[in-house]
């Protein structure tokens, strides 16, 4: 009984190991070709969806470490001159700080902040409903960015991604590692039929900056 039992956790645990490994390995592919640093190569007219990030670790005025690098790539990008419209999504506060951030970086084009971008999958399908025969960029950590890809091609999206720098010190690296455990669970929500975080309608919530 005892061995049958032993094989049956080998089983189980070696299941889940190839389920990590291979689902990591899906995600990442989503972004083979697709994520650029060059704004050349980004399709003119295209709109822009900044993922959110917290700029402060909580109740601190430590940066985050991932923040700041990805405002710097949005702000490149935008002044590009290749984006038409600049969508930040995150929670409300996260949302609005990026758009002022980006307008006080000397961004021009017509941002719009979306609040309801809770998580990747919240932000992707949001931008699939807002803009659904747009070209779609995504602005981010490379590692995010092809979560995000990966999400959009379930949707049939047409989207690619301008990465942001890695950012510097230990706390970059444990949100990559994090992103290691959001990627099997990006298939599991899948799986699941990709239910959203917020209630709040896909098409409606965003509201254009001013």
């Amino acid at each position: 009984m005892f061995s049958w039992l032993k094989s049956f956790i080998k089983g189980l645990v070696l299941l889940l190991i190839v389920f990590f490994v291979g689902s990591n390995l899906w995600v990442w592919s989503a972004g083979w070709n697709r994520t650029y640093t060059d704004a050349n190569q980004i399709t003119p007219g295209s709109v822009m969806v900044l993922l959110g990030a917290r700029e402060f670790i909580e109740n601190t005025k430590i940066p985050t470490g991932s923040y700041q690098p990805r405002i710097d790539a949005a702000v490149k990008l935008c002044k590009s001159g290749r984006i038409k419209v600049a969508v930040l999504s995150g929670f409300d506060d996260q949302s609005w700080n990026m758009a002022r951030q980006l307008r006080a970086a000397g961004v021009k084009c017509t941002l719009v902040m979306d609040p309801y971008g809770w998580r990747t999958i919240d932000s992707v399908h949001r931008a699939a409903a807002y803009y659904p025969n747009q070209t779609i960029v995504f602005v981010s950590q490379e590692w995010h960015c092809d979560r995000a890809l990966w999400i959009a091609d379930r949707i049939d999206l047409r989207a690619c991604a301008f990465t942001a720098d890695f950012g510097e010190g230990w706390r970059p690296i444990s949100y990559f590692l994090r992103d290691c455990l959001a990627k099997p669970k990006a298939v599991i929500d899948w799986i699941m039929g990709s239910k959203l975080t917020t209630n709040a309608a896909t098409n409606e919530g965003n509201v254009v900056f001013k």
